[in-house]
């Protein structure tokens, strides 16, 4: 995200175009079959990868909100949410073969009316 900031100032973008562009859905990135996602309370989420927030922080937030952060891609987790949604790490291989969504942190972020990312 700071190398994001950075290119963008390079380039003159202002912070507003930068927010719009970061706001705009991650669609290519969810690996789901149907229009429309939606965690449910008890969901199980495993995070990979190193995000922009602290892997705890986002655990405490799922926490807070209802959903069981999960360290282990299993047949029963509901999403998984890398740092980098085509990932070719183990828990990414293993989440496509269960058919688990993956979903970058933005997304995670709206899927949870978690703050924005910024």
């Amino acid at each position: 995200m700071a190398d994001l900031v950075d290119v963008a100032n390079l380039l003159d973008i202002a912070a507003d175009a930068l927010d719009a562009a970061l706001d705009q859905p991650e669609q290519a990135n969810v690996s789901v079959a149907s229009a429309h996602f939606e965690l449910q309370l008890g969901d199980l989420v495993v995070l990979t990868g190193d995000m922009n927030r602290l892997r705890s922080d986002w655990e405490s937030e799922l926490l807070a909100r209802g959903f069981a952060p999960k360290s282990a891609v299993t047949k029963k987790v509901t999403l998984l949410v890398a740092a980098d949604p085509d990932s070719l790490s183990g828990k990414a291989r293993k989440a496509r073969d269960y058919g688990i969504p993956i979903v970058g942190e933005a997304a995670l972020a709206r899927l949870t009316g978690a703050f924005p990312l910024r």
